[in-house]
């Protein structure tokens, strides 16, 4: 690290010296009328000085003998040019912008189609040819193709992409269909920061960046040394709007409607760029908001315990809020000599999600015996994502080049207040909870059975039953007296009515959650050499440096009974109440919940008031609870906070070689991990403490807290190739082999007692001596390419997996919170592989409007396998989707450009049920097969785009997303098990875009 800093400040020392020379620079912007042309090849004719464009179209050819010259340009599928030039002593010749011309075959092609407006789409099949890596480039005009909002959905229908959908937009990817986490996710080439309300993973979250911000994807299958090296799927790098090459002005602006929640949507995206006269500085401003209501309908089921399918609670979800989404970018480039550059770059992603969320417990089995429990929520939702570069690039000759960058990023998850109380710390996801208050309040949907799940043949299906070992809810087929409801309409059954005159308040609780990860310092270097015109080297290093904690918490609120003054029930209908949704509840299944019209909502307004309105109803002044050491109930949470700091610390090495037709890439790279974990735990073996409890003044004892570490340091070896062989101009055969690795997430190491996920009922416990991943790839690839818009790509890849990490449920439900505990293990041998087909086409060959025609389709299918100790036979790896296709029917002609796209991901397995036998010695497990197991169920969505350009620079659209209104589904065991159950509906938006 030290010896490349030292040449780089060599180098700047000795650039007066260089200019000396009889040697001079020329510089320029290569485009087409489209725009930048990225990755085109410029040469002085007869030497070997040369070099491509930049993403921006730029280049710069230094030290070149002064005198007359040629200036060669090439890039495929335009017509090659070659340009005099007279290269002067210690001058820049500046050059502009040079327009490339489509060659003779496309430019008829073009004529044909009336447009000429599709350079990105060619700039990309380029990009993907010339490219030493298996890679996918998405341009700018694909992603305005459909209607994508966030990053997620613009990478929707690449081929081997998952996508995982919350609240019907993406939020995280994967590559072929391997666990999200395994793909790596940058932005402008960094790895970010990941703090989100449910994800622990190091997979970013993409609803805080929209889609406006991309300027392109790069998603990249193979590896080479340069690449960050925790990334077994892949990576995929989005590059967000670059500095313009000429003064550029866009809005465009839109408002739509969401069908479900039958309110607007709308959204409005700006940018400016300029570029001075002299051409050595340019800029861009790029921002975007967006606003959209939404309504969901969902239910969950929890299902009791891990010998049979016993459904102890079920509930209806009736989700509803708007979402608010900022985002912008800016950056600059300066160009102050032809051998020096120095870029700016800057970012930011908020989204806030003011959520309500109405929700009907049935639960059959508890502490509390049989209850139904009407509940009302408000959650206000905070992810901030705040970052930035600087850049330097110094090419002292033809030869060298060296590239330094520090970035540092930083992003947060936080709950806004919904103002119970100004200024509470406990304010944070506020519910208030009734139950019905009938003591004789029943189930008579159950029936008895035996711990295996068979019939009881002592009891009957007369009133309440009485078995020998349980009486259950259970749903289709697990219900063996076969009176089971299907799982599209579960209807508990019991033998009061609930109204609002019927339930009782019971309690009001917030949840709380802070969380952030910040890279406050990431330092790379990057050097190139290029010795001869067939073999360049290039070495590097890069460090990181990172911090996070997630703190979680739990506030109780509970009616006073204490001081002998009050003894008032208040039930729902003593508020402020409007008529629920629950008679018109799940259409797409019926909407079979109609006896429970009788039911009323609170009011939001009472909602957000309610703390305060039972402080004042006489003498119910409210018993707060605070969850600290003093509480009860502190050894539930007592693990649910921890922190870390984590260093990175990588250098690598690798050569570039042309021999003949074949181009080869490889090197090796090292990365060093060293992260050390703190979370806290109760030590049970102590002596009872005494102490007073600040928030109250009362006496309490409580158990002392105890600290937990975990700590841990590796080495990653990464050694990689990749051999690339040019059949001819229009075919290529790609094979590569690497070593990657995973690094485990925080929460998977971490220390101390288990976290508690209080919304999904789980008890969470970490490993700290959980192992990271490994994976060996090979992959080999045809690529065949049509001109400058059409591909077929067959790729067909490997993935040898040790060390797989997974998660298992490790028993039943806690009979008291009905809370299952999962933990994280390590599967020793585990493999994956796949074939992935691509096909892109323009019909510019019929006659007519048929020219307009084209199509995009790709699909990935794959087989895993990994060995489950304790399972007679393997099974798919857990998060491994074994098919993904998509399939796009374009159309641009005559101004019009239109999409209709479907996208589809088989169902795979989440999680592992591994619990054991109970008293067993040898830990046998209970269930052989996979009947216990989480699966996500299958996936489909069609979205629809349609614009129309006229007076060159106006256009107009409509767009419209999820037309199919596919069901969200996860299940236990098959699909008519069902664990959760989301539906979003369609929504669809018109709009207006200026462009100069």
């Amino acid at each position: 690290m030290r010896r490349t800093f030292t040449l780089a400040l060599f180098i700047l020392i000795n650039i007066h010296f260089l200019n000396a020379q009889e040697v001079g620079s020329v510089r320029g912007f290569i485009s087409d009328s489209s725009g930048a042309l990225t990755g085109a090849s410029v040469f002085i004719v007869g030497s070997t000085i040369g070099t491509i464009t930049d993403s921006s179209g730029a280049f710069m050819l230094s030290n070149i003998p002064a005198g007359k010259q040629t200036l060669g340009i090439t890039f495929l599928g335009y017509i090659r040019s070659n340009k005099e030039i007279r290269i002067s002593q210690d001058t820049i010749l500046d050059l502009g912008n040079l327009l490339l011309a489509i060659d003779a075959k496309n430019l008829k092609e073009v004529t044909v189609s009336g447009t000429l407006k599709n350079g990105s789409e060619k700039q990309a099949i380029s990009m993907t040819q010339t490219s030493q890596r298996v890679v996918t480039i998405i341009s700018s005009e694909n992603i305005k193709r459909l209607p994508d909002k966030d990053a997620a959905d613009a990478l929707k229908r690449v081929a081997g992409v998952a996508i995982q959908n919350n609240k019907g937009e993406g939020g995280y990817v994967s590559l072929r269909g391997t666990p999200k986490d395994w793909t790596s996710t940058l932005i402008n080439g960094d790895r970010l920061p990941v703090a989100d309300e449910d994800n622990t993973s190091r997979s970013f979250e993409f609803e805080v960046l929209p889609a406006d911000l991309i300027d392109r994807i790069d998603v990249t299958r193979t590896v080479t040394p340069d690449l960050e090296g925790d990334n077994i799927g892949g990576s995929i790098n989005f590059i967000l709007k670059e500095p313009v090459l000429e003064r550029t002005f866009m809005i465009n602006s839109a408002i739509g409607l969401d069908l479900a929640s039958d309110k607007p949507q709308g959204n409005i995206n700006v940018l400016y760029g300029d570029v001075t006269k002299n051409k050595k500085f340019r800029f861009v401003i790029n921002l975007s908001f967006r606003e959209r209501f939404y309504q969901t309908d969902a239910f969950k089921l929890i299902y009791g315990n891990n010998f049979n399918h016993a459904i102890n609670r079920y509930e209806l979800r009736d989700y509803s809020g708007n979402r608010t989404n900022f985002g912008g970018n800016t950056g600059f480039d300066w160009l102050p000599t032809s051998k020096l550059k120095f870029g700016f770059k800057a970012m930011t992603g908020i989204m806030m999600d003011d959520k309500y969320k109405n929700t009907m417990a049935y639960t059959y089995a508890s502490s509390d015996g049989q209850t139904v429990q009407p509940q009302f929520t408000h959650g206000l939702l905070n992810r901030q994502l705040f970052g930035g570069e600087l850049n330097a690039e110094v090419k002292p000759n033809d030869k060298w080049k060296i590239s330094m960058k520090y970035s540092g990023y930083y992003n947060r998850f936080f709950y806004g207040s919904p103002n119970q109380q100004q200024n509470n710390p406990a304010d944070g996801y506020f519910t208030v909870a009734f139950n019905n208050v009938n003591p004789a309040f029943r189930y008579y949907d159950i029936s008895p059975i035996l711990q295996n799940g068979q019939k009881d043949p002592n009891n009957g299906l007369t009133g309440v039953p009485n078995p020998s070992w349980g009486a259950s809810k259970l749903i289709g087929n697990d219900n063996p007296w076969g009176s089971g409801n299907p799982w599209t309409n579960i209807q508990p059954q019991y033998n009061f009515p609930i109204t609002s005159n019927s339930v009782s308040f019971l309690q009001a609780y917030s949840q709380t959650n802070y969380t952030y990860e910040t890279d406050p310092a990431v330092l790379e270097v990057d050097a190139k050499y290029k010795m001869n015109k067939q073999v360049t080297f290039q070495f590097g290093a890069k460090g990181r440096y990172k911090q996070g904690a997630r703190e979680l918490s739990y506030h109780l609120w509970t009616q006073n009974f204490n001081n002998g003054q009050n003894t008032t029930t208040y039930y729902l209908s003593d508020f402020q109440t409007m008529p629920s949704r629950w008679s018109s509840f799940l259409p797409e299944l019926g909407s079979n919940y109609g006896n429970l019209s009788g039911l009323a909502n609170m009011t939001r307004a009472q909602l957000n008031n309610f703390i305060p309105t039972m402080n004042t109803l006489g003498h119910s002044q409210m018993l707060s609870q605070w969850m600290d050491s003093f509480n009860q109930n502190y050894f539930q949470w007592v693990g649910s906070s921890y922190d870390y700091i984590e260093t990175q610390a990588a250098c690598y090495g690798m050569a570039d070689a042309n021999i003949g037709k074949w181009n080869l890439v490889g090197g090796l790279r090292l990365e060093y991990t060293h992260l050390y974990e703190h979370a806290l735990s109760i030590n049970y073996n102590a002596t009872t403490r005494t102490g007073v409890d600040p928030h109250d003044g009362k006496t309490y004892n409580y158990l002392p807290i105890v600290d937990s570490f975990t700590r841990l340091q590796y080495l990653a070896v990464l050694p990689s190739l990749n051999a690339n062989f040019n059949i001819d101009s229009k075919s290529k055969f790609r094979m590569a082999a690497s070593r990657t690795f995973h690094r485990q997430n925080f929460q998977e190491t971490k220390p101390g007692a288990a976290l508690i996920d209080f919304v999904n009922f789980l008890y969470i416990k970490g490993n700290p001596y959980l192992k990271p991943t490994y994976g060996y790839n090979l992959d080999m690839s045809y690529q065949y390419f049509w001109g400058s818009s059409g591909l077929i790509t067959i790729t067909a890849y490997g993935k040898y997996i040790y060390d797989h990490i997974f998660v298992e449920s490790t028993g039943g439900s806690d009979p008291l919170t009905l809370f299952i505990t999962k933990t994280y293990k390590n599967v020793p041998n585990s493999y994956v592989g796949g074939l992935e087909l691509e096909f892109k086409k323009k019909f510019d060959f019929l006659p007519r409007f048929a020219s307009g025609f084209g199509i995009q389709a790709n699909i990935t299918g794959s087989l895993s396998h990994m060995e489950i100790p304790g399972r007679p036979s393997g099974q798919a790896m857990s998060e491994q989707s074994p098919l993904l296709y998509n399939l796009a029917l374009t159309y641009e002609k005559y101004g019009i450009k239109s999409s209709l796209a479907l996208n589809y991901n088989s169902p795979f397995l989440l999680e592992l049920n591994l619990a054991t036998l109970p008293n067993s010695k040898t830990g046998a497990l209970l269930h052989q097969n996979s009947d216990f197991d989480t699966y996500m169920g299958e996936q489909y969505s069609m979205d629809f785009q349609i614009s129309y350009e006229f007076k060159k620079h106006f256009s107009v659209y409509f767009e419209a997303n999820n037309l199919l209104n596919s069901a969200y589904k996860q299940y236990i065991g098959n699909p008519d098990r069902p664990l959760f159950v989301e539906y979003y509906k369609q929504r669809g938006q018109v709009g207006f875009k200026y462009e100069l």
